[in-house]
């Protein structure tokens, strides 16, 4: 079985013409065209520093999905203020992933 594969492996190498190159080439002339350094004049105003990291704003599901649990569990003595804290979290998050959302479309429609 293995000296069958092997043979059908050299079979296909060898039908290969030898214009054919199995290795990719490497390229000999890449120039790669960035920004001009930060010491041109003519670009003081576009250069920005970027941040690094997740921005806050999707990072806020992180502190409100483990509050909601939280509060059932802790204020299961207390019906109606767990309700309505519940519902008022519930009602911050919709309303934290529909500001993402459009935050998001709108940067698409520029």
């Amino acid at each position: 079985m293995v000296n069958r594969d092997r043979q059908n492996r050299l079979k296909i190498l060898r039908s290969v013409p030898d214009s054919v190159s199995l290795v990719p080439e490497q390229p000999q002339n890449l120039v790669i065209s960035m920004a001009p350094p930060p010491s041109d004049p003519s670009n003081q105003d576009v250069i920005r520093r970027q941040k690094k990291g997740a921005p806050i704003k999707f990072l806020v599901p992180l502190i409100y999905a483990p509050v909601l649990p939280l509060i059932r569990l802790s204020l299961r003595h207390k019906p109606v203020l767990r309700d309505r804290l519940f519902t008022a979290v519930l009602a911050g998050a919709f309303a934290h992933g529909f500001y993402l959302v459009t935050d998001i479309y709108d940067a698409e429609s520029k």
